[in-house]
């Protein structure tokens, strides 16, 4: 207590003796035990200054505020201090042992106790289990508000204590380097297939990567490719192009991803370029976008037999856009539509020509509208009129709707901002991908051990073998009600199942009746883990890919050893975002249509996507095929 000869603003706490008179092995362990028996006296200790044979420490009060001594300080900030210029003192000093011994030299403080430690840092101080736990719960993307209560630290840390660990993890792993050239780096030395391609500046330019799991899904499940670009993911404002196929299970995957400074035929090219030399698939997948014209020019120049088919929700939206503009009347202008969708649903040429035309002189009033019908959708007729679709082998893929979900399920949904770098991006989609993968394996496990009752004994040889998705497209085939129509094919070309008439005349099910794309056969996903082995595969598949393979692996394997020269992309200037927002959200924008529509902001149907209702209410019905 304060001695009654002290000054009145002085308390003298009198030292541990068993901590005076111990001996200590290390320096160390000597800070340890002072700072552990301040921090029980209600005070801290920092380190004044230290070497081999001495260590000195103060009260973290001890010092004075240093005010700023220029004359005309401005913008200077309102800042508070702790300092108290309080005089307690200790120091540690080696022994001819080798052993440190504590030694008090003023043991006076000029302030009370701290009525809680948590008021300082180092009361806040979190043991290694609970950094540890911190770190992983950031490694998996969860947010620091969050992990002060997921991580045990509520009540004992504060938020700004979790973003300094965050950011002390963070330098400890770039160490030195810059997050694009960790990146750089941890693509060429893991199993991820990586090519990027640099500026003469040295700023990178494009991106094309794909996880091992991603790539087994992509060579198992390579019959439809859905690309699209997605925006408003890193602060350089990248667009991200996102290629996605269907599982046996018919749940979407990710199957690569490729950040460009462009959106040009040059850019696609080189993406689609890309993905022929990461997959060598051995079929030409059916690739699925929307009208983007540059996109549909690379898929031709890099897979000139490829079938290509257009989003049709898109190629709606698009005559939304243009032509209601040209009817006075919503109602006329929903007929319309009505219309160009009997035209759409043309079961065969002749009938689509006979539809066309009688939409031509139906709507001849309109002529804005009609002429941008056969100006713009006849020369594209066979990617999406069903006479000529239906008998591509697309799933029942004719939207681009599941790689849209997927720029949220397996991308946006794991982002904490579109102002991220390029690494934050990476590892929140690779988080999104391992745990992709991991819901398929858990799926496919489930669906060879669960006995199906809807499924009678004409599937008997076929449960747990075929997906429960494709066995209930073929039982809504036998469903169907009499008299039906002729076999057209066209489901049995769609899905490679069997259709109504042939599942009638079918006693029991064989595996010969189904496409393998509906297989439940996982054993080709198995992620291969010999680096060396995967990197000979690799380099094999550059030199095949290559007209001159001494050529093609040198201008791959350049790339080797230049991570730590790699520059951040120059920003990009794209339509992914409006001029004036500054928002960092990673909400898409509202497109031309959504204005036209008038439908800005407001509630959709979860089934149809329309406004104005609900998906209870909703009497949207699916076309069958």
């Amino acid at each position: 207590m304060a001695d009654e000869s002290s000054p009145p603003n002085q308390y003298e706490w009198k030292v541990n003796h068993t901590l005076e008179q111990n001996l200590f092995p290390s320096k160390d362990a000597l800070v340890n035990a002072a700072q552990a028996w301040a921090a029980e006296n209600s005070f801290f200790l920092s380190k004044v200054s230290s070497d081999k044979e001495r260590v000195v420490l103060k009260c973290v009060k001890r010092g004075e505020y240093r005010r700023c001594n220029k004359r005309h300080c401005v913008n200077q900030r309102q800042s508070s201090t702790i300092k108290t210029n309080c005089p307690f003192l200790v120091k540690g000093r080696k022994q001819s042992s080798g052993e440190w011994k504590f030694i008090l030299t003023n043991n006076v403080h000029n302030h009370l106790p701290m009525d809680n430690n948590i008021g300082h840092p180092q009361g806040r101080r979190l043991d290694k289990t609970q950094i540890d736990a911190i770190i992983q719960l950031n490694e998996s993307l969860v947010r620091p508000n969050q992990i002060v209560a997921m991580a045990g630290v509520k009540g004992k840390s504060k938020l700004r204590d979790i973003y300094n660990i965050i950011a002390t993890d963070k330098r400890k792993k770039l160490d030195g380097r810059t997050p694009i050239q960790y990146l750089m780096e941890h693509l060429l030395t893991t199993n991820c297939f990586s090519r990027p391609m640099y500026e003469t500046s040295g700023h990178l330019k494009h991106l094309f990567f794909a996880f091992p799991e991603s790539i087994k899904m992509t060579k198992r499940f390579s019959g439809v490719i859905i690309a699209d670009s997605t925006y408003k993911t890193n602060k350089f404002k990248l667009p991200l192009l996102h290629f996605v196929g269907i599982t046996s299970i018919g749940s979407s995957f990710s199957s690569a991803y490729c950040f460009l400074n462009a959106e040009n035929e040059e850019a696609y090219k080189w993406a689609l370029e890309s993905f022929q030399l990461c997959f060598s698939l051995d079929q030409v997948p059916v690739f699925v976008t929307d009208n983007e014209s540059a996109l549909i020019n690379a898929i031709y120049t890099t897979y000139p037999n490829a079938e290509h088919l257009l989003c049709i929700w898109h190629i709606n939206k698009n005559i939304t856009k243009n032509c209601k503009k040209c009817f006075d009347k919503g109602e006329d202008f929903a007929q319309f539509m009505k219309d160009w969708n009997i035209v759409m649903n043309s079961s065969d040429e002749a009938l689509f020509e006979l539809n066309l035309k009688k939409l031509t002189m139906d709507y001849e009033k309109f002529p804005t509208a009609v002429n941008y019908i056969i100006s713009n959708m006849y020369p594209i007729k066979e990617k999406i009129i069903r006479c000529w679709t239906n008998n591509i082998k697309h799933f029942g893929t004719s939207v681009s709707s599941r790689v849209e979900g997927q720029h949220y399920a397996a991308i946006k949904r794991y982002l904490v901002s579109s102002t991220g770098d390029l690494l934050e991006c990476f590892r929140a989609i690779k988080l999104a991908s391992e745990i992709q993968f991991s819901e398929y394996q858990i799926a496919v496990a489930t669906e060879k051990e669960k006995n199906h009752h809807r499924f009678g004994a004409k599937f008997s040889r076929v449960k747990q073998k075929v997906s429960s998705y494709a066995l209930d497209l073929v039982l809504s085939q036998l469903k169907l009600p009499h008299p039906r129509p002729n076999c057209t094919g066209h489901f049995r070309s769609i899905y490679g199942l069997p259709c109504s008439h042939i599942a009638e005349r079918v006693k029991k099910f064989d595996i010969t009746h189904f496409s393998p794309q509906w297989l439940l056969d996982d054993t080709i996903l198995t992620v291969p883990v010999n680096r060396f082995e995967a990197e000979i595969t690799r380099i094999n598949n550059i030199a095949a890919f290559g007209n001159n393979s001494a050529t093609a692996i040198a201008s791959q394997l350049e790339y080797i050893g230049d991570y730590s020269m790699a520059l951040n992309p120059l920003v990009s200037s794209h339509r992914g975002r409006p001029v004036g927002a500054h928002n960092n959200s990673t909400t898409r924008d509202l497109s031309g249509f959504e204005h036209v529509e008038g439908t800005a902001g407001r509630r959709r149907c979860g089934k149809c996507n329309g406004v104005g209702h609900n998906s209870r209410t909703c009497t949207f019905v699916p076309a069958s095929s």
